[in-house]
């Protein structure tokens, strides 16, 4: 979504910025990083599609609308909503992305540990099945997973749980105070006490989302490796329609 988009668009500055330096802005430099910048934020469903195409040829079901587009000095991302009816609202979260990197050198093993590291941290899992599809003559794996996303979230007050903690500062004693025992010392703590509210540990919140479905692979493109991101609500998700796309993918 938008950060996706604000990534791909500090990239590219900072990418501009280097050849630009490097080529001492030579006409020529200048000429190709105008050319790319025309495609960094690209809204045109007839472009999005078109960039599409460079990527793969994939047949995808009507409910697919053309959202954004980004093609960028070899790195390409386009991204469809789900929208049945044709229109799509701005926090739609079902969506399919398509995305190429350039010289990628990501091995299916690499993958599919970040996939299970993804799995263990961010999601409560309740079904799974990985699909072998064959792809451009390539055998392919694609995982689909049926769960709800987590999200974890720091205390408010981690702050303040922290100067609870700390030794307070030394105060001027008299010559008769040095002897004195501290007052919580002259009252010791019984086992199961409990323990003052300022000390108690503070603890993470985790919310967790709603049901969603969740498809990912990384099939040869056109341009090399592309990562295939789809994400659908369980009402939406259709198994037969989305394996069949997977299957148009040329």
């Amino acid at each position: 979504g938008n950060s996706t988009k604000t990534i791909l668009i500090t990239l590219a500055i900072i990418v501009a910025i280097g050849m630009l330096a490097c080529a001492g802005a030579g006409v020529y430099v200048v000429y190709v990083v105008r050319k790319n910048l025309e495609n960094l934020a690209v809204t045109d469903p007839v472009k999005i599609r078109a960039i599409t195409s460079d990527i793969a040829e994939i047949t995808l079901p009507p409910e697919f609308v053309p959202v954004h587009a980004t093609s960028i000095f070899g790195m390409t991302m386009v991204q469809y909503g789900w929208c049945p009816t044709g229109t799509c609202p701005n926090d739609n979260a079902s969506k399919l992305q398509l995305m190429v990197f350039p010289a990628e050198k990501l091995t299916e093993k690499d993958w599919l540990d970040g996939i299970a590291e993804t799995l263990k941290t961010g999601y409560e899992v309740t079904k799974r099945e990985d699909k072998d599809i064959d792809v451009r003559g390539v055998k392919t794996k694609f995982v689909f997973v049926l769960g709800k996303t987590k999200i974890t979230t720091g205390d408010d007050d981690d702050d303040e749980s922290t100067e609870v903690h700390e030794k307070p500062a030394e105060s001027s004693k008299t010559e008769g105070d040095a002897e004195k025992p501290a007052a919580t010392d002259a009252t010791p703590k019984e086992e199961g006490d409990a323990i003052p509210a300022a000390e108690k540990p503070t603890k993470a919140a985790e919310i967790v989302g709603p049901e969603i479905w969740w498809i990912q692979g990384v099939f040869p493109g056109k341009k090399g490796k592309c990562h295939l991101d789809l994400t659908l609500k369980p009402e939406e998700y259709n198994e037969e329609k989305i394996v069949e796309m997977l299957r148009s993918i040329k």
